[in-house]
């Protein structure tokens, strides 16, 4: 269950902070509208997976690569939707790709946690 409700989380709070950054940046025009967008998108994503933590939802250890993995997914979640603004299903279905980078994250994460250290780890 709290997979489930991390990725929306990591969705939601990805989409909100590129749609807060792009008001915010639209100030300085179409060119800060963008810089916004992807500067709060990308701070969002981040600050969902450190949210997560402080919810039990994943491990304290956990939550910089998932951060790091939900920032990854918005940056190319953010190419996507640029590239296909005249649609509106590639930018919709392109922020699932902010979950799924910190799903990945974390899955990597927890292999890391959980592996022990060897001679044959390469």
């Amino acid at each position: 269950m709290t997979s489930y409700a991390l990725f929306a989380l990591l969705v939601l709070a990805g989409g909100t902070g590129a749609f807060v950054g792009s008001v915010l940046g639209n100030a300085f025009g179409r060119t800060g509208l963008f810089a916004g967008a992807l500067i709060g998108g990308t701070i969002g994503s981040a600050a969902a997976a450190f949210l997560g933590a402080a919810f039990k939802w994943i491990n304290t250890a956990e939550r910089l690569a998932t951060a790091i993995g939900a920032a990854a997914g918005f940056l190319v979640a953010a190419m996507i939707a640029v590239n296909t603004l005249s649609s509106p299903i590639g930018p919709v279905t392109s922020a699932l790709l902010i979950g799924v980078g910190g799903l990945l994250g974390r899955r990597w994460a927890r292999r890391r946690r959980e592996e022990p250290f060897s001679a044959s780890r390469g």
